[in-house]
């Protein structure tokens, strides 16, 4: 059996301590949960919230006020609680359409898509409309819909 002396012993307990408490500290940081929150811009009443897995996508969907057609924007949250947009659909190019990013483009069942340029935002901002057909789905199930927020209100996601 090895002997320690007795500063040795301190130090190889302090040692002990501190690796107990670095393991514990790993696992609470991985297990922690963020959460999608969509409040009021302006009188920050909470409109609704849910528990974000990493894996998670939402969606923003919306019909275009000139336009008149669908678009739906695809996100997801990354591990420092940023929200990234990862696709854009819309069916027709006009008012608002983003033209000159990064990534891909195809066309699939008549909507353009945009894909693979990872737009970083802090957080999402929209002024609701109740004539836009406003929707957001979490995996692509229904999560918020339009008459969920009040008209002509300043809407934000952010993530907590």
């Amino acid at each position: 059996m090895i002997l320690l002396r007795k500063s040795h012993k301190w130090l190889f307990l302090s040692f002990i301590i501190l690796i107990v408490i670095l393991i514990f500290s790993y696992i609470i940081l991985k297990e922690r949960k963020m959460e999608l929150v969509i409040y009021d811009q302006e009188t920050k009443e909470e409109y609704a919230r849910t528990l974000l897995d990493p894996e998670d996508t939402f969606s923003v969907e919306w019909i275009h006020s000139v336009e008149k057609t669908k678009w739906k924007e695809k996100l997801q949250v990354n591990e420092e609680g940023k929200i990234i947009l990862i696709e854009t659909s819309f069916k027709s190019f006009g008012s608002g359409v983003p033209n000159q990013k990064e990534g891909k483009v195809h066309i699939k069942d008549g909507y353009i898509i945009m894909t693979d340029f990872y737009e970083e935002k802090k957080n999402y901002q929209w002024i609701h409309s109740h004539d836009a057909n406003f929707e957001i789905k979490k995996n692509n199930q229904s999560f918020l819909k339009t008459n969920d927020i009040p008209h002509h209100h300043k809407a934000e996601i952010i993530i907590e």
